[in-house]
C-alpha cells in the first residue's frame, strides 16, 4: 500500500478539495476519491516524491551542485538577471502567477465544457426547428431531413466532447514531462500575457472607432486565450511538465514540444465551450434573420445557417480529433526519447 494525495473538485459544490488514501495503485486512489463523491484532478505518490527530492538533493550535492527546489521555480542564474527591467518582469509573472491560479485555469477549462455541452443540446433543437421552418416554407421535406441528421449528428459529438474532454486530462496526467528551467516557460508566459493585453486594448479601440461591438468580443476573446496560454506556461503543474536541470539540448526540445502537445490538449475544453456556445447564439440569429428576410435574402440566411450548423459541429468533434492527433503526436516524441536514451543504455549494457 502507499500513501497518495490527490486534488479532486467535490461534484455537487464544485469546491477543490485535497485528501490522502491508502491505496495500491493510482486508479485505486482515484476510485477512493470518487466513492466519497470527489473528481480525482492530480494524483501525487507522496512516498516517491519525497525519496525523489531526497535523491536529488543528495546528488547535487556530491556533484557539489544546488539542489532543486521542490515546485521547480528556481533557475540557473544568468549574468543578466539583476539588470533592472529583468527583475522587474519576474516580480510581476510572480504576480500574475497568483492570479492565474491552477484553481481558476481548471474552474474555466469546467465551464467552458460545461456551457458547451448544454449549448450542442440547444444546438439540437435549433436545427429541429430550423428545419421545421425551413420545410414549410419552400413545401419540402429536405431540409427537415438534413437538420435532423445535424441534430443527432450534434448529440453524439455532445457525448464524445464530454468523454475526450476528461480523457485529455488523463492523457496529460500519464504523460509527464519536463524542461531544465523555467526561462522558456516564463518567456512564453510573458509574450501571451502582453499579446492579451494588446488584444483587449485593440478590440475595445477599434470597437470604439467602427461602432461595433464584435470586435470588442473578438478583443475579449482573444485576450481570455492568450491569458490562458500564458497562465499553462506559469503552471506547468497542468500540463504535467516539471524542472529537470542539467538536461540535454535534445531532451529539451523533446520537453518544449510535449508541454505545446499538452497545452493544446488542456485549451480544447475552452476552445470547444466558446466556439459552440457562440456559434449557437449566431444560428439563432441567423434564424430570426431568415424568419424577418423577404425571399431574396432568405437564400443568403439558410445559406448561413447551413455554413454556422457544419462549423458548430466541426468545433463539438475538435476535442475527439485533437485527442487523436495529440496521441499520435505523442507517440513520435516519445520514440524520438526512446532514440535520444539508446546512447545510455548501451553503455549500461557494456558495463
Amino acid at each position: 500500500m502507499h500513501r497518495y494525495q490527490v486534488r479532486a473538485i467535490r461534484s455537487q459544490s464544485g469546491q477543490e478539495e485535497m485528501i490522502e488514501v491508502m491505496a495500491a495503485s493510482e486508479q485505486e486512489a482515484i476510485q477512493q476519491a470518487a466513492e466519497r463523491g470527489l473528481d480525482a484532478q492530480e494524483v501525487r505518490l507522496l512516498e516517491e516524491e519525497a525519496a525523489g527530492a531526497a535523491s536529488a538533493a543528495a546528488s547535487s550535492a556530491g556533484a557539489g551542485g544546488t539542489p532543486e527546489d521542490s515546485e521547480g521555480t528556481t533557475d540557473t542564474p544568468g549574468a543578466y538577471d539583476d539588470f533592472p527591467l529583468v527583475k522587474v518582469t519576474d516580480g510581476l509573472l510572480a504576480q500574475a502567477r497568483s492570479l492565474l491560479s491552477e484553481s481558476l485555469i481548471e474552474w474555466l477549462s469546467r465551464m467552458a465544457m460545461l456551457v458547451g455541452l448544454w449549448a450542442m443540446v440547444g444546438f439540437a433543437g435549433l436545427m429541429l426547428i430550423a428545419g421545421i421552418v425551413v420545410a414549410i416554407d419552400i413545401d419540402s421535406i429536405d431540409p427537415f431531413g438534413i437538420s435532423l441528421a445535424k441534430a443527432v449528428l450534434g448529440l453524439a459529438l455532445l457525448y464524445t466532447a464530454a468523454k475526450f474532454g476528461h480523457t485529455g486530462v488523463m492523457l496529460i496526467r500519464s504523460s509527464p514531462s519536463s524542461l531544465s528551467g523555467r526561462f522558456f516557460l516564463n518567456s512564453v508566459a510573458l509574450i501571451g500575457l502582453v499579446l492579451a493585453v494588446v488584444f483587449l486594448i485593440g478590440g475595445i479601440a477599434i470597437g470604439i472607432r467602427e461602432g461595433a461591438i464584435t470586435h470588442v468580443w473578438e478583443g475579449l476573446v482573444g485576450a481570455v486565450f492568450l491569458a490562458l496560454i500564458a497562465g499553462l506556461a506559469l503552471s506547468p503543474a497542468l500540463v504535467n511538465c516539471g524542472i529537470q536541470k542539467g538536461a540535454s539540448a535534445g531532451r529539451e526540445f523533446l520537453g518544449i514540444l510535449a508541454f505545446i502537445a499538452k497545452s493544446v490538449l488542456r485549451i480544447v475544453p475552452v476552445i470547444f465551450g466558446a466556439a459552440v456556445s457562440i456559434g449557437t447564439v449566431l444560428l439563432v440569429i441567423e434564424l430570426i434573420r431568415y424568419l424577418a428576410a423577404d425571399d431574396v435574402d432568405k437564400v443568403d440566411r439558410l445559406v448561413g445557417m447551413m455554413a454556422l450548423g457544419v462549423g458548430i459541429l466541426v468545433a463539438a468533434a475538435l476535442p475527439l480529433l485533437v485527442y487523436l492527433l495529440a496521441t499520435l503526436y505523442y507517440l513520435l516524441i516519445e520514440l524520438a526519447s526512446a532514440i535520444l536514451s539508446l546512447p545510455q543504455k548501451l553503455d549500461q549494457l557494456r558495463r
